[in-house]
């Protein structure tokens, strides 16, 4: 199940991953529910420090592959996840360890070894369904589109922003964050099983 390509689960298999996740729990538990709740990607959840998190507005910076970074929305349930695994909103350190042990590096989170972790781990009541990360992205932009939200907000929800082809497709930084909080709320209503068709206006 390794490789570039996206193999996107349908909704109610990114449920069983949720339910897996939540069930296994540790570090590598954290990193799987938060990339599904949040549409990130692994090396972005490990990335999350509590400190740096604005819990006015759910906001947190995650690095780019690039360099540079960018701003992650934390939708609510995101948001009570990691406060779930701290203890507390003024916990500090790293979120998905909590701020103990050994802080996570990227190349613990890597697709092959949480899913070897997953598929070993998770009891026979929990089918594993084929995934990867790039393919729980992709299913989470179709569905937030089949629910009625603009493409803006599905590619913000992502992360991707669209080259723009004249200057009124140029958006302020700020929009495009909060396109993408509106999309990851309606996204997580979707996956935790309350998603309504709302016809977005961004």
């Amino acid at each position: 199940m390794t490789g570039a390509a996206p193999i996107p689960p349908s909704v109610p298999d990114m449920r069983v991953l949720l339910e897996g996740a939540r069930t296994l729990g540790g570090a590598h538990g954290a990193v799987l529910e938060i990339c599904l709740l949040t549409l990130c990607l692994p090396f972005e959840a490990v990335a999350i420090d509590l400190e740096r998190i604005n819990w006015r507005n759910g906001h947190v910076p995650v690095p780019l592959r690039k360099g540079g970074a960018r701003i992650l929305p934390l939708p609510g349930p995101a948001r009570q996840t990691i406060i779930r695994i701290a203890g507390a909103s003024r916990a500090t350190g790293q979120a998905v360890t909590a701020g103990r042990g050994r802080r996570l590096k990227h190349a613990d989170v890597r697709l092959d070894r949480l899913q070897d972790w997953l598929a070993d781990e998770a009891p026979a009541t929990i089918p594993v369904p084929p995934w990867n990360f790039h393919g729980i992205r992709m299913a989470g932009r179709h569905a937030l589109l089949e629910h009625g939200r603009t493409m803006r907000e599905a590619n913000a929800a992502v992360g991707v922003v669209a080259r723009p082809t004249s200057r009124a497709d140029i958006l302020p930084p700020s929009r495009i964050e909060g396109l993408a909080a509106v999309g990851l709320e309606v996204w997580c209503e979707i996956l935790l099983g309350g998603g309504r068709a709302r016809t977005g206006k961004g």
